[in-house]
Protein backbone atom coordinates (compact mmCIF):
# COMPACT_ATOMS: atom_id res chain seq x y z
CA UNK A 1 0.00 0.00 0.00
CA UNK A 2 1.19 3.70 -1.01
CA UNK A 3 0.42 6.50 0.94
CA UNK A 4 0.48 9.93 -1.43
CA UNK A 5 0.95 12.83 0.80
CA UNK A 6 0.31 16.34 -0.35
CA UNK A 7 1.01 19.49 1.40
CA UNK A 8 -1.43 21.73 3.62
CA UNK A 9 -3.85 24.29 1.53
CA UNK A 10 -6.96 26.23 1.97
CA UNK A 11 -8.79 25.05 -0.96
CA UNK A 12 -9.37 20.92 -2.03
CA UNK A 13 -11.82 20.03 -4.47
CA UNK A 14 -13.64 16.45 -3.44
CA UNK A 15 -16.10 14.96 -5.97
CA UNK A 16 -18.00 17.73 -6.91
CA UNK A 17 -17.57 20.48 -4.33
CA UNK A 18 -14.86 22.92 -3.92
CA UNK A 19 -14.22 23.68 0.01
CA UNK A 20 -12.22 26.70 0.45
CA UNK A 21 -11.21 28.01 3.96
CA UNK A 22 -11.64 31.71 4.08
CA UNK A 23 -9.09 34.20 6.41
CA UNK A 24 -12.07 34.70 8.61
CA UNK A 25 -12.06 30.93 9.45
CA UNK A 26 -15.01 30.53 7.87
CA UNK A 27 -15.79 27.09 5.07
CA UNK A 28 -16.75 27.94 1.63
CA UNK A 29 -18.35 25.90 -1.10
CA UNK A 30 -19.41 25.90 -4.40
CA UNK A 31 -19.48 23.95 -7.59
CA UNK A 32 -16.34 21.84 -8.68
CA UNK A 33 -16.01 20.45 -12.76
CA UNK A 34 -13.56 19.19 -13.96
CA UNK A 35 -12.10 21.00 -17.12
CA UNK A 36 -12.62 18.03 -19.24
CA UNK A 37 -16.78 17.80 -18.71
CA UNK A 38 -17.75 18.60 -22.09
CA UNK A 39 -21.62 19.17 -20.68
CA UNK A 40 -23.49 16.60 -23.59
CA UNK A 41 -26.71 17.67 -22.72
CA UNK A 42 -29.25 16.25 -24.67
CA UNK A 43 -30.01 18.29 -27.51
CA UNK A 44 -33.27 19.69 -28.32
CA UNK A 45 -34.11 17.32 -30.74
CA UNK A 46 -33.90 14.49 -29.17
CA UNK A 47 -36.84 12.55 -28.82
CA UNK A 48 -37.55 13.15 -24.94
CA UNK A 49 -40.44 14.34 -23.21
CA UNK A 50 -40.34 17.96 -22.88
CA UNK A 51 -40.43 17.81 -18.98
CA UNK A 52 -36.37 16.75 -19.54
CA UNK A 53 -35.34 19.97 -20.32
CA UNK A 54 -37.44 21.76 -17.29
CA UNK A 55 -36.36 18.47 -14.56
CA UNK A 56 -32.39 19.85 -16.05
CA UNK A 57 -32.91 22.93 -15.42
CA UNK A 58 -34.79 22.77 -11.95
CA UNK A 59 -32.48 19.99 -10.85
CA UNK A 60 -29.18 21.77 -11.45
CA UNK A 61 -30.06 25.39 -9.73
CA UNK A 62 -31.21 23.11 -6.97
CA UNK A 63 -28.04 21.84 -7.06
CA UNK A 64 -25.72 25.11 -7.70
CA UNK A 65 -27.54 26.58 -4.30
CA UNK A 66 -27.61 23.85 -1.83
CA UNK A 67 -23.86 23.24 -2.94
CA UNK A 68 -22.64 26.94 -3.14
CA UNK A 69 -22.40 29.28 -0.17
CA UNK A 70 -22.11 32.08 -2.28
CA UNK A 71 -24.87 33.16 -3.71
CA UNK A 72 -23.42 35.67 -6.39
CA UNK A 73 -21.37 32.53 -7.35
CA UNK A 74 -24.49 30.31 -7.70
CA UNK A 75 -25.61 32.97 -9.79
CA UNK A 76 -22.49 33.04 -11.85
CA UNK A 77 -23.57 28.96 -12.08
CA UNK A 78 -27.05 29.15 -13.27
CA UNK A 79 -25.29 31.69 -16.68
CA UNK A 80 -22.87 29.30 -17.47
CA UNK A 81 -25.85 26.22 -17.35
CA UNK A 82 -27.97 28.87 -19.61
CA UNK A 83 -24.59 29.43 -21.91
CA UNK A 84 -24.10 25.57 -22.24
CA UNK A 85 -27.64 24.80 -23.17
CA UNK A 86 -28.09 27.54 -25.83
CA UNK A 87 -24.86 26.70 -27.26
CA UNK A 88 -26.25 22.61 -27.65
CA UNK A 89 -29.18 24.40 -29.98
CA UNK A 90 -32.20 25.48 -27.03
CA UNK A 91 -33.43 28.91 -27.66
CA UNK A 92 -32.78 31.06 -24.80
CA UNK A 93 -36.25 32.32 -24.62
CA UNK A 94 -37.50 28.93 -23.68
CA UNK A 95 -34.79 28.60 -21.23
CA UNK A 96 -35.71 32.03 -19.35
CA UNK A 97 -38.69 31.10 -18.96
CA UNK A 98 -37.94 27.59 -17.31
CA UNK A 99 -35.33 29.54 -15.09
CA UNK A 100 -37.75 32.09 -13.80
CA UNK A 101 -40.21 28.98 -13.02
CA UNK A 102 -37.51 27.33 -11.18
CA UNK A 103 -36.30 30.46 -8.98
CA UNK A 104 -39.57 30.74 -8.12
CA UNK A 105 -39.85 27.34 -6.68
CA UNK A 106 -36.41 28.10 -5.02
CA UNK A 107 -38.02 30.89 -3.31
CA UNK A 108 -41.03 29.06 -2.11
CA UNK A 109 -39.11 26.23 -1.14
CA UNK A 110 -36.88 28.01 1.37
CA UNK A 111 -40.33 29.84 3.10
CA UNK A 112 -41.97 26.49 3.86
CA UNK A 113 -39.41 24.06 4.32
CA UNK A 114 -40.34 24.53 7.87
CA UNK A 115 -44.01 23.74 7.55
CA UNK A 116 -45.10 19.95 8.22
CA UNK A 117 -45.45 18.21 5.34
CA UNK A 118 -48.62 17.07 4.17
CA UNK A 119 -49.52 13.34 4.29
CA UNK A 120 -49.28 11.00 1.08
CA UNK A 121 -51.93 10.81 -1.15
CA UNK A 122 -53.15 8.04 -3.01
CA UNK A 123 -51.62 7.80 -6.57
CA UNK A 124 -52.72 6.02 -9.71
CA UNK A 125 -50.00 6.15 -12.45
CA UNK A 126 -50.43 5.52 -16.17
CA UNK A 127 -46.80 4.28 -18.36
CA UNK A 128 -46.94 5.11 -21.81
CA UNK A 129 -43.71 4.91 -23.80
CA UNK A 130 -43.26 9.02 -24.92
CA UNK A 131 -44.01 9.74 -28.64
CA UNK A 132 -43.71 13.42 -29.49
CA UNK A 133 -47.11 12.83 -32.24
CA UNK A 134 -49.38 11.70 -28.86
CA UNK A 135 -51.97 13.80 -27.13
CA UNK A 136 -50.13 16.02 -24.39
CA UNK A 137 -50.20 15.00 -21.11
CA UNK A 138 -52.97 18.31 -19.93
CA UNK A 139 -55.42 16.51 -22.40
CA UNK A 140 -54.51 13.04 -21.08
CA UNK A 141 -54.77 14.73 -17.50
CA UNK A 142 -58.40 15.98 -18.68
CA UNK A 143 -59.81 13.12 -20.06
CA UNK A 144 -59.44 11.56 -16.88
CA UNK A 145 -61.16 14.07 -14.96
CA UNK A 146 -64.06 14.16 -16.73
CA UNK A 147 -64.37 10.38 -17.83
CA UNK A 148 -63.10 8.61 -14.49
CA UNK A 149 -63.11 11.19 -11.50
CA UNK A 150 -66.16 13.71 -12.02
CA UNK A 151 -67.87 12.55 -14.99
CA UNK A 152 -70.82 14.45 -16.28
CA UNK A 153 -74.20 13.62 -13.95
CA UNK A 154 -71.88 11.03 -12.00
CA UNK A 155 -70.94 10.97 -9.12
CA UNK A 156 -67.36 12.00 -8.20
CA UNK A 157 -65.37 9.07 -7.44
CA UNK A 158 -64.38 9.85 -3.61
CA UNK A 159 -68.16 9.60 -3.16
CA UNK A 160 -67.92 5.85 -4.73
CA UNK A 161 -67.73 2.73 -2.34
CA UNK A 162 -66.28 -0.97 -2.96
CA UNK A 163 -67.93 -3.94 -2.07
CA UNK A 164 -66.48 -3.39 1.60
CA UNK A 165 -68.03 -0.49 1.93
CA UNK A 166 -65.14 1.24 1.63
CA UNK A 167 -64.23 4.80 -0.01
CA UNK A 168 -62.29 4.94 -3.31
CA UNK A 169 -61.10 8.51 -2.00
CA UNK A 170 -59.17 10.75 -4.15
CA UNK A 171 -56.30 9.53 -5.60
CA UNK A 172 -53.94 11.68 -7.74
CA UNK A 173 -53.56 11.10 -11.22
CA UNK A 174 -49.89 11.01 -12.34
CA UNK A 175 -48.71 10.27 -16.32
CA UNK A 176 -45.14 8.90 -16.50
CA UNK A 177 -43.19 8.66 -19.55
CA UNK A 178 -40.95 6.64 -20.23
CA UNK A 179 -38.36 6.97 -23.05
CA UNK A 180 -38.29 4.54 -26.43
CA UNK A 181 -35.35 2.14 -26.74
CA UNK A 182 -32.19 3.75 -27.87
CA UNK A 183 -29.45 1.89 -30.32
CA UNK A 184 -27.84 1.71 -26.76
CA UNK A 185 -30.35 -0.16 -24.90
CA UNK A 186 -30.77 -2.48 -28.11
CA UNK A 187 -27.05 -2.68 -28.81
CA UNK A 188 -26.21 -2.79 -25.20
CA UNK A 189 -28.55 -5.05 -23.08
CA UNK A 190 -28.30 -4.31 -19.26
CA UNK A 191 -29.78 -7.62 -18.28
CA UNK A 192 -29.81 -10.50 -20.56
CA UNK A 193 -33.44 -12.59 -20.60
CA UNK A 194 -34.09 -15.60 -21.86
CA UNK A 195 -36.34 -18.61 -20.31
CA UNK A 196 -33.92 -21.81 -19.15
CA UNK A 197 -30.69 -20.01 -20.26
CA UNK A 198 -28.47 -18.19 -18.30
CA UNK A 199 -26.59 -15.43 -19.52
CA UNK A 200 -23.02 -17.13 -19.00
CA UNK A 201 -24.32 -19.78 -21.26
CA UNK A 202 -25.79 -17.33 -24.07
CA UNK A 203 -22.43 -15.30 -24.32
CA UNK A 204 -20.47 -18.89 -24.89
CA UNK A 205 -18.58 -20.35 -27.66
CA UNK A 206 -20.21 -23.26 -28.97
CA UNK A 207 -16.80 -25.13 -29.07
CA UNK A 208 -17.02 -24.78 -25.32
CA UNK A 209 -19.53 -25.38 -22.71
CA UNK A 210 -22.86 -25.32 -24.77
CA UNK A 211 -24.53 -22.77 -27.03
CA UNK A 212 -28.09 -20.97 -26.55
CA UNK A 213 -30.07 -23.83 -28.78
CA UNK A 214 -28.30 -26.57 -26.57
CA UNK A 215 -27.27 -25.04 -22.98
CA UNK A 216 -26.39 -28.46 -21.95
CA UNK A 217 -23.46 -29.66 -23.54
CA UNK A 218 -24.23 -33.52 -21.79
CA UNK A 219 -27.68 -33.71 -23.11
Amino acid sequence: MNWTFSNRTRTIDFLDVNISLTDEGHVSTRIFEKALNLHLYLPPHSCHPPGVLKGIIHGMMLRFHRLSTDDLLAQSDVKQLLKRLVLRGYSPIVLNKIMVDAYSKLTLSEKIKEKPANLPKDQVYLHLPYHPLDPPSLQIQKIYRTVIKNPIGEPHVSLLRTNRNTRFGDPRFILAYSKPPSLGTIFSPRKLQSEGVTPSVILSNDDETGSATNPNPNS
